[in-house]
């Protein structure tokens, strides 16, 4: 239902639905919607059906398997001007127009205050509903290409498995320069789960945060002499900052501009 001032008179008295009900036709429906209040009159409906009918051949489907509906558009105008009202309107789609505005409106606060399912009879119409309607249909795929295709799509996997092993197969031959080989464990059967662990070692080592916290654990001086060897590093660099500062209070003292008091 539309809301905006500025649209056509059809769509500000319209209501959209998805998945109408079998045999949705304008005389079933006015008696759908009694039940839910008899001040509101229907004006008109615009049904398009899940199946799309005029597609269906001895070499294809009749089923729409775009059945995903875009609600931020709901017509298919791009198509042409030719095409007609109902066909504008996405598959398992209906329009119903009601006489004016306030009819609409009354119908939707009637809903909202509805406590028993609504009833809806189609025993009393000759025409097909349900399975034996949809059975007149032919079928689907044909074998023929479907087999076809299911061989097709076995082959293409076998061959994609049997590459992907060969890969992981010399991944594990591989030798870095370092001398080192990768270690795969037996849980790791593919080239994804393999390149997997190690991206996820990669993120790890960019990662600010983990790297502070490795740091922190690692020992860097472990050996007596490198302990003694890190103190005279920092000795030698207190002595050089002290020797750097009294070279400057010399030099303010030559300038004059030494005031300590």
């Amino acid at each position: 239902m539309s809301k905006e001032p500025n649209e056509q008179a059809d769509t500000t008295k319209s209501l959209f639905l998805i998945n109408p009900l079998p045999l949705w036709t304008l005389d079933n429906v006015k008696e759908l919607f009694r039940q839910v209040n008899t001040a509101s009159h229907i004006e008109k409906i615009l049904v398009r059906e899940a199946i799309d009918t005029s597609r269906v051949s001895s070499n294809g489907s009749g089923v729409n398997y775009d059945l995903h509906i875009n609600l931020s558009k709901l017509t298919n105008e791009d198509y042409g001007c030719e095409l007609e009202e109902s066909e504008r309107l996405p598959f398992g789609s209906s329009v119903i127009t009601f006489l004016d505005r306030d009819g609409l409106e009354l119908f939707l606060s009637s809903v909202k205050k509805i406590k028993k399912a609504l009833e809806w009879d189609v025993t009393s119409t000759s025409s097909e509903t349900g399975l034996q309607k949809y059975t007149r249909i032919p079928y689907v795929v044909d074998r023929k290409v479907a087999e076809k295709d299911v061989a097709k799509s076995l082959i293409d996997f076998q061959q994609r498995e049997k590459k992907a092993e060969e890969e992981v197969r010399n991944m594990r031959e591989i030798v870095d320069e370092d001398g080192f080989t990768l270690v795969v464990g037996s849980q790791k059967k593919t080239k994804t789960d393999i390149l997997g662990s190690m991206k996820k070692l990669s993120d790890l080592e960019k990662d600010e945060a983990h790297v502070k916290k490795n740091k922190k654990k690692e020992k860097k001086d472990f050996y007596r002499f490198q302990i003694r060897e890190r103190k005279k590093q920092e000795m030698n660099q207190l002595l050089s900052k002290f020797k750097e500062d009294q070279e400057r209070v010399k030099q303010m003292r030559q300038k004059r501009r030494f005031r300590p008091y």
